[in-house]
């Protein structure tokens, strides 16, 4: 997959939309199911989301669309993290949350060679970080400190719609037994985070 992506200028042509089509089609034998769903499906739900709650919001129109577009590409970088690890239905070691937490990297890698400006890339970057202190179960912090550039509007609101999303699909994932464990799509474990724009919640990678 790696080599793939070193191919990505030559998806530099047409709108972003079009590009990430073009990618999405170039890479579709390289990705195994639950990062197809991830690039996709997910993607898509959570940038209509990410639409609808910056139009409640009444934010303007360029980012409306910047917001819109990163949500597209939310999680393209987990693309690079491994099939296996995406798909594990237990918990995640320190050292595997630490490698999922590398998809925010990734994907603004990978955005930015598409074509994404920094706008939207900064929300790709952001989108799960948190507003409170507590260390995540890697042991990292999610939080502002100084010389970080501020979080943008839009990364919040896709964290808000990721998280949206995930609690809309839950019900049908914890329906489905899997040797008798609940399937967790992309060791989708809550993390508790909060926000003095959308209070209380809770966070899924």
């Amino acid at each position: 997959m790696v080599s793939h992506l070193r191919g990505l200028t030559n998806c530099r042509q047409g709108d972003i939309e079009r590009r990430r089509r073009r990618l999405l089609r170039r890479s579709r034998d390289h990705l195994g199911p639950v990062q197809w769903e991830h690039l996709t499906d997910h993607c898509e739900r959570v940038s209509e989301m990410a639409h609808h709650i910056g139009q409640v919001m009444k934010l303007p129109r360029k980012d409306l669309e910047i917001t819109r577009i990163a949500g597209l590409l939310h999680d393209i970088g987990k693309c690079m993290i491994p099939e296996t690890l995406l798909a594990k239905p237990a918990g995640l070691s320190a050292d595997e949350w630490r490698l999922m937490e590398r998809h925010e990297e990734y994907g603004v890698l990978i955005a930015r060679r598409l074509g994404l400006d920094r706008d939207a890339t900064s929300c790709i970057r952001h989108h799960h970080r948190r507003f409170d202190a507590a260390p995540t179960r890697a042991g990292s912090r999610r939080v502002d400190a100084p010389n970080e550039e501020p979080i943008p509007i839009g990364a919040s609101i896709l964290c808000a719609a990721d998280a949206l999303v995930t609690i809309a699909q839950r019900t049908a994932l914890l329906s489905c037994q899997v040797g008798g464990q609940q399937p967790q799509r992309a060791a989708c474990a809550a993390r508790p985070a909060i926000s003095p724009r959308c209070g209380w919640g809770r966070v899924w990678l």
